[in-house]
């Protein structure tokens, strides 16, 4: 038993149980999420899940940190409310428009990048992976096509929320289907870099954005989305024990390794990976690996981007690793204070805010807790575009919104 693990799974634990008691469904799935993945830290085989983690540099301060930082980002689930009304949505006509554009981006996307994911699919997964790393593979070729592509991928929480608008309203299955052709654009996109978290997010989203809407669904279409979605678990998980197996299957084909180090490791690895970036990091990105957009803004790109010094560059520490690479602490504390205020300011009293901004903030919220568990999937070049696109979006509709109360 790993002990100071405890500290993180204990204070998760207590979230998981407030929001039971609260009946927020939505908060539940976040924080179970987050508990399960704790737990698995308490009973992880570190020598060899991460064998260059030295368990005798962990300290109570680097854990409670770790616990009291992500509670703090996880105490704003209990800001989003589900629907209770129909009313509380967009207008059958207004929803049409953005059906229409939402339905070409979605086969474009996921046409597109279909058959990079299957190349990569049938050859060597850790050949891939490895060669991502060192920069050898390109998944998808460079060019203006598939950064369209990828982009439209990368708002599968969108195309989530109006999958389930389409239910609501009683679109054709073909509008119904296409939506879901746009939320399963993200995991070929994974595919083609023979990664396993696209499946892991949208099985978690696509739960978590049905009980917002479970109130307006009747008990019909409630059954068929519990079919659906225990049938994509089904296949999800096929997928995941494939990749898992290719990628982390030891030599002696032991079980027990395999688990610790491809499955285990992967959900628990967390706050011993964030003590050792306390502990040890100093090759400091400046933001070129995370924060490429604010780098720019700072002019820091003639700063020349350090090499990898460690295998805990690769692992996953949840997002705040992600925070502590540009420079330490200084970094640490800025990002995780750019994102409280963000969440402050735009989850309070989200439920009484127009449709589309409450499907903006509600998604990225949670998109960026779910991925955030394992590192900050929004801080590459096209993560940060997509931040500021979403941003950019609420704040023009806020503008609108506030103008067209004046005029009435």
């Amino acid at each position: 038993m790993n002990v100071l693990a405890l500290v993180p799974f204990l204070v998760f634990t207590t979230l998981l149980i407030k929001s039971i008691k609260k009946k927020l469904k939505p908060a539940i799935v976040l924080f179970s999420f987050y508990t399960i993945g704790s737990f698995i830290s308490v009973i992880l085989d570190l020598k060899i899940a991460i064998p260059d983690h030295d368990a005798n540099s962990d300290n109570f301060i680097n854990f409670f940190a770790f616990s009291s930082i992500l509670a703090l980002f996880l105490s704003f689930s209990f800001n989003f409310k589900p629907f209770l009304a129909e009313e509380e949505l967009l207008s059958f006509k207004k929803a049409t428009f953005f059906f229409s554009i939402l339905v070409i981006l979605a086969f474009f996307s996921f046409s597109y990048q279909l058959p990079y994911a299957i190349k990569s699919m049938l050859s060597n997964p850790i050949d891939i992976r490895v060669e991502l790393k060192t920069g050898e593979y390109s998944a998808l070729p460079k060019g203006v096509l598939t950064t369209i592509a990828t982009g439209i991928s990368s708002f599968y929480v969108i195309f989530i929320f109006f999958f389930y608008l389409s239910l609501v309203q009683k679109r054709s299955f073909f509008i119904t289907l296409s939506m879901f052709i746009g939320v399963l654009s993200y995991v070929v996109s994974t595919f083609a870099f023979a990664g396993r978290d696209g499946i892991v997010f949208i099985i978690l989203l696509f739960l978590i954005v049905f009980f917002l809407f479970e109130k307006l669904l009747d008990r019909g279409t409630r059954k068929k989305i519990k079919i659906l979605y225990l049938t994509l678990m089904g296949i999800g998980f096929m997928f995941m024990f494939t990749i898992t197996v290719n990628r982390f299957m030891t030599n002696d084909g032991s079980v027990y390794k395999t688990l610790n180090h491809g499955v285990f490791g992967y959900l628990g690895m967390q706050p011993f990976i964030f003590s050792d970036y306390l502990n040890y990091f100093d090759n400091y990105t400046f933001g070129a690996k995370n924060f490429s957009v604010f780098r720019d803004v700072l002019g820091l790109n003639s700063i020349e981007i350090p090499l990898p010094k460690s295998i805990i560059e690769w692992q996953f520490g949840s997002f705040l690793s992600s925070f502590y690479k540009p420079n330490g602490l200084s970094s640490l504390i800025f990002f995780s204070l750019f994102f409280v205020l963000l969440f402050l300011k735009t989850s309070f009293n989200n439920y009484k805010r127009f449709f589309l901004q409450r499907i903006i903030i509600t998604g990225f919220y949670f998109q960026f807790m779910i991925t955030g568990w394992f590192y900050f999937k929004l801080g590459n070049p096209g993560g940060n575009k997509y931040m500021i696109l979403l941003l950019f979006f609420y704040f023009v509709l806020s503008l609108k919104n506030k103008f067209q109360k004046r005029i009435r």
